[in-house]
């Protein structure tokens, strides 16, 4: 594949460089995309890679850092980053194609001037009949982030916030627990057009419908990490090496909270890795991990 890209940017200075403002938008074309040819079985083979179609991705992103305060013994900077990016497919040499995720409950269609993060999937139209159509997308919105560094004397506190707004993930565990009838909450009864059934029944039964009942949410705002740290007087370690000109002693954490409306286990999951096609299937891989460090840091 061969790519091009454009950016431009823009950088300001604001009260006397307490702050800084930085915005860039860039322009991404790619042609000769890999693309796959279906082969007669007599041949032997199934399918052949070959270079065709062109694709175009456009973004955004900003950022904005300020010095709210600047004491003698206190200092605290903030900083919020925004993106976001939309793609779009241009031209192919094959026919529209599904590519990665489950056919059963929706896949990304590559077809020209669509998404190639667009889920399709069966749903029925309003006059009862059945089609395929785009049922959901896996590229978020946008993406944002919150960090904050706050020092006080020797001490330092750093967090980050997360939040991706929009986006959907195909929960296949949702639908798998669903036909085992082991969903937390299969049983619970509800009432749908004056007739009584259970939710996971209901579910099931719109699923012979739209399988957008399985597509869910995967918006979320976490508290990705935060660190204290503390500024030790690196007198203690000269007594044992001269050398020793700074020393920190820190506690951190990554992944500790997270606010969502998804129902699985992390809307931050995909079965088939960070690919750009084949995220956002959750059918049972490992979610982000909560994890915690503590580290003694020395300068020499």
């Amino acid at each position: 594949e061969r790519e091009r890209e454009i950016e431009g940017g823009l950088d300001l200075y604001l009260f006397h460089n307490r702050a800084t403002l930085g915005l860039t938008g860039y322009d991404k074309h790619i042609t000769d995309l890999l693309q796959q040819r279906q082969l007669p079985t007599s041949s032997g083979f199934t399918t052949a890679i070959f270079n065709g179609g062109t694709m175009q991705t456009r973004g955004f992103e900003a950022e904005l850092t300020a010095a709210p305060l600047a004491a003698t013994n206190v200092q605290w900077t903030t900083s919020a980053t925004f993106s976001l990016s939309r793609s779009k497919v241009l031209s192919l040499d094959v026919p529209p194609y599904f590519s990665g995720g489950f056919g059963g409950l929706g896949q990304p269609r590559i077809q020209v001037g669509g998404s190639p993060t667009a889920l399709f999937g069966p749903d029925t139209l309003a006059d009862g009949s059945q089609t395929i159509r785009q049922i959901g997308e896996l590229n978020p919105t946008f993406i944002m982030g919150l960090s904050n560094d706050v020092q006080y004397k020797k001490t330092h506190l750093y967090f980050l916030f997360d939040w991706h707004h929009g986006g959907d993930v195909v929960d296949l565990n949702h639908w798998l627990w669903d036909l085992a009838q082991a969903s937390a909450d299969f049983g619970d009864p509800i009432t749908v057009g004056g007739v009584q059934t259970t939710k996971g029944q209901y579910r099931l039964d719109s699923y012979q419908k739209t399988k957008r009942v399985y597509i869910e949410p995967a918006g979320f705002v976490k508290l990705r990490e935060v660190t204290l740290s503390y500024d030790i007087s690196p007198n203690l370690f000269q007594r044992v090496w001269s050398g020793v000109q700074d020393a920190t002693l820190s506690v951190s954490g990554r992944n500790l909270l997270t606010w969502t409306d998804y129902q699985g286990l992390d809307p931050e999951v995909s079965n088939f890795g960070n690919q750009q096609l084949a995220r956002g299937i959750d059918v049972g891989p490992y979610p982000p991990s909560r994890s915690f460090w503590f580290a003694l840091n020395l300068g020499f």
